[in-house]
C-alpha cells in the first residue's frame, strides 16, 4: 500500500493537520523519515513562531536506524523524532521492529547503523545505564 494523506478536522489534531497512512499505520506528516533533515537539526517548528532554523533540537531523534538478528532484518532505515513535551504512539504489526527500536534507544541493543540524538547531541548507548544517564 502506498502512502496516502488523510485530512482530519477537529478531534485531537489541530484544524488543517494532515496525517499520512502507510504500511505501519498513521503517522503525523512531520514524523516521516523522508521529512527529517539530513543536517543534524530537528525539523520541529519553533514553539513561538519565527524561523524553524532557530527551533530547539528534537528531544529524541533516531535516524536511519538498522538492526539485524542473523538473517532477520528487524529495523531497516527507521527513524523517529520526538519533541520535548510531545506524546507519541509507536504503532505497527507484530514483528515490525517497534520493540527493537525502543530497545536501541534504551541501550539494550546497539544499532547496526544509524544515529541517535538526544537534545541535538549524537549519542551511542552501550548499556541501559548510558541511556538513563542521558535522560532517556
Amino acid at each position: 500500500m502506498g502512502d496516502r494523506e488523510i485530512k482530519k478536522e477537529g478531534g485531537s489534531l489541530p484544524p488543517g493537520s494532515s496525517l499520512t497512512e502507510n504500511r505501519c499505520g498513521v503517522l503525523p506528516e512531520a514524523k516521516l523519515l523522508k521529512d527529517l533533515p539530513q543536517s543534524g537539526k530537528s525539523s520541529a517548528p519553533p514553539q513561538s513562531g519565527g524561523d524553524p532554523r532557530n527551533a530547539p533540537p528534537a528531544a529524541i531523534e533516531m535516524r536511519h536506524i538498522s538492526k539485524r538478528f542473523g538473517p532477520v532484518l528487524a529495523n531497516d532505515d527507521a527513524g523517529l523524532s520526538v519533541n520535548r513535551g510531545e506524546i507519541l504512539a509507536l504503532l505497527g504489526e507484530n514483528g515490525s521492529g517497534k520493540s527493537t527500536l525502543v530497545n536501541m534507544l534504551a541501550g539494550i541493543y546497539l544499532p547496526d547503523s544509524g544515529s541517535i540524538f538526544i537534545d541535538g547531541a549524537r549519542r551511542r548507548f552501550r548499556s541501559p545505564e548510558d541511556a538513563i544517564a542521558a535522560g532517556v
